[in-house]
């Protein structure tokens, strides 16, 4: 349980021919296009985001806040009972009212790619590799599968809606004090929030366990206390 509430707090180098990159960058400025514009998108320095759910019966709520800066903070809280991650830019922690833990380098790198407010933005600062890995399915609906690669290790494989050109899905590796797990992620119910298509729904599902978060609340360009 311990290694499943941990990967919801964080959440090869490869040369690609001239096509694979074209095509992947086809189904990013269409995802773009289809969240808000890349006009409305890069006015966005800041998103706070506010998550709720329940877990083994147990009441949980998530505070995200992502900066283009690199900053990410999460406020975690399961029945009350608080813990944070930290992530200054190049290095993050873990924070309860009675300890702290720092993040091994592993850990360091991945939260570099949660602290972008779009990682489809951020491919050349972050130095992710991207490729398109084709056609996949979920449900009856066809996608277009892209594979962020963080390093030989840690990756992200998004599905894109051909019908809507919004993600609805995404697998990813994810570091944690146990070793490497697979973290699924479904995406629903997309409204707009000062022109961006924002999900409502989120389901994570990491090994067999699940959660449904729902939104709670959202702000762009918040300054961070």
């Amino acid at each position: 349980m311990l290694k499943f509430l941990f990967s919801l707090c964080i959440l090869f180098s490869f040369r690609y021919s001239s096509g694979q990159e074209g095509k992947a960058a086809e189904v990013i400025n269409r995802y773009l296009d289809a969240a808000g514009g890349k006009n409305i998108l890069k006015t966005i320095q800041t998103k706070k985001t506010v998550y709720s759910g329940e877990v083994y019966g147990r009441k949980i709520r998530f505070e995200i806040f992502q900066s283009s800066q690199g900053f990410y903070h999460q406020n975690f809280s399961l029945d009350g009972i608080e813990r944070k991650i930290i992530f200054d830019g190049k290095h993050g922690r873990n924070e309860t009212e009675e300890y702290f833990i720092d993040m091994n380098s592993e850990e360091d790198e991945f939260l570099k790619t949660r602290s972008s407010i779009f990682i489809e933005t951020a491919c050349d600062t972050l130095d992710i590799q991207t490729e398109y890995l084709g056609k996949g399915k979920r449900g009856e609906e066809s996608c277009s599968i892209i594979c962020f690669r963080i390093n030989d290790k840690f990756y992200i494989n998004s599905w894109y809606s051909d019908s809507t050109g919004l993600k609805v899905y995404e697998e990813m590796a994810v570091p944690t004090p146990g070793g490497v797990i697979i973290q699924k992620i479904e995406y629903y119910d997309y409204r707009k929030y000062k022109g961006v298509n924002i999900p409502h729904t989120v389901e994570v599902l990491t090994g067999n366990r699940e959660i449904k978060l729902l939104l709670k609340n959202v702000i762009f360009n918040l300054t961070l206390d």
